[in-house]
């Protein structure tokens, strides 16, 4: 788990390693507090508890051992990923880049984004019977851009068109 103001230093070929991310460290304990009680998880092993042996949690019969031996570490780890399953980045569905474009029918120009690794990477423009304009970006992960490209592109159908991005397809 990381918290957002920690992204900049990750990339794309990371997004696996990271089990969660939150606004601030707060949230992270409580969400980690939380997911722990849910999913019998052990509190030493998620870095909530500091002992020698058994965590507290074992002895009380909410742990499963995993800290004693007593729960394998495959099962131990299964159910630390599927606990954290929803909360993990969406591996990016696409084979490359895509150009994001809201649909407009009045528009006498096409726009859109150019989204790779869930990272806006560009900004495309082409009206019609014209040469594309295309603007790059620095290609940084946001946690807030993250989540509205999501809930975006979700959206597909008749507000929403994703089409590969490539420079030779748009000249």
């Amino acid at each position: 788990m990381i918290t957002t103001d920690q992204l900049t230093s990750v990339t794309p070929d990371q997004f696996d390693t990271i089990f969660a991310l939150y606004d601030k460290r707060g949230a992270a304990k409580t969400s980690l507090l939380t997911i722990v009680k849910t999913f019998d998880l052990c509190p030493k092993l998620c870095g909530l508890e500091k002992a020698k042996g058994a965590c507290f949690s074992y002895q009380l019969g909410r742990c499963k051992g995993a800290c004693v031996g007593k729960e394998s570490s495959e099962s131990y780890n299964r159910r630390l990923l599927l606990a954290f399953e929803h909360k993990r980045i969406q591996s990016w569905p696409y084979p490359g880049p895509v150009v994001v474009y809201e649909l407009s029918p009045d528009a006498p120009s096409r726009s859109g984004f150019i989204v790779d690794q869930w990272s806006i990477i560009g900004k495309i423009t082409q009206e019609e019977d014209y040469a594309p304009i295309v603007t790059q970006y620095e290609s940084i992960f946001d946690y807030d851009s993250y989540k509205i490209l999501r809930a975006f592109m979700t959206q597909r159908g008749t507000t929403v068109s994703i089409v590969p991005y490539s420079a030779e397809a748009f000249i």
